[in-house]
């Protein structure tokens, strides 16, 4: 089967030079040498043919590919083929997995000398978990090891289980705590890099997708986000448009106030949550 010459379907079988989406006994993958206008060119499948262990995952690929604007649907799990915490692990590999293409866009611009320590708003510092005893890193080695760590803890069958299985009540935990540090990566960006955030949200709509996530899992608490929760409803209200650079969260934009991130408000749930540091070190 072929789409614009881009896409095969055939029997699946992982190698490692046929790259591609694996869909049951399928696999979806793009041609070589196609052109770059039909990647992933690939048939839209309904969603009965998403099984198996990586059926969850392709899942949600395909509907961000289909149109990534719309988050609710993204979201959305359907309980009468996945468990909602398989769904939310996989949610969560993905933005990791999408996070990358972040990274890409801040090595010109996010560097040692122009962010030498790991912020999102100016009043706290993040200190750096990779090492023996954390530290401050500069904001671009920090992310990186923040999604380094992340990738292993969410790829390690010791803290989660094997691909399409679903996982035990208590990795509710681990989710919250790689959300919390996930979170520091779009802050950060957010108010420190507006112009990339705007490029890279505009195409993507990664960071309303995860902010979604968080609130529909209760990832995190809203006191706790540090991106302002209103920032997207307001950015979608008509004439609307990113504030500038150099604005902070609680300054006025287009008539109206952000909800800020409140340093002072106590961390009501931090003995609750798993320390993902801790985990990242064992596995090290």
């Amino acid at each position: 089967m072929e789409t614009n010459g881009a896409v095969t379907l055939e029997e699946a079988g992982d190698s490692p030079t046929s790259p591609g989406m694996f869909v049951a006994s399928k696999q979806l993958r793009d041609r070589r040498g196609c052109r770059s206008e039909n990647l992933r060119d690939w048939p839209i499948l309904p969603r009965e043919e998403f099984t198996g262990p990586l059926g969850a995952h392709a899942y949600i690929q395909q509907c961000i590919r289909i149109d990534p604007a719309n988050v609710e649907h993204i979201c959305e799990c359907d309980n009468s083929m996945w468990d909602e915490g398989l769904w939310q692990l996989e949610h969560l590999r993905q933005v990791a997995l999408e996070l990358s293409g972040l990274v890409v866009l801040l090595l010109d611009v996010c560097t040692k000398e122009k962010c030498p320590q790991m912020k999102a708003s100016d009043e706290w510092v993040f200190l750096c978990a990779a090492h023996r005893l954390p530290q401050e890193c500069c904001a671009i080695d920090y992310i990186a090891h923040t999604l380094e760590g992340t990738t292993a803890v969410l790829n390690s069958n010791r803290w989660l289980p094997a691909r399409g299985t679903p996982p035990p009540p208590e990795s509710e935990k681990v989710f919250k705590s790689i959300a919390r540090r996930l979170h520091r990566i779009f802050a950060h960006v957010f108010f420190h890099h507006m112009h990339i955030f705007q490029l890279f949200e505009d195409q993507h709509h990664l960071c309303q997708r995860f902010l979604h996530l968080i609130k529909r899992y209760h990832w995190i608490k809203p006191h706790q986000l540090i991106i302002p929760s209103n920032f997207f409803a307001m950015r979608a209200a008509p004439g609307a448009g990113y504030y500038h650079a150099g604005e902070e969260a609680g300054d006025s934009m287009m008539g109206a106030r952000f909800v800020a991130f409140d340093p002072d408000k106590p961390r009501e749930d931090e003995d609750e949550e798993l320390d993902l540091d801790e985990l990242i070190k064992e596995m090290s």
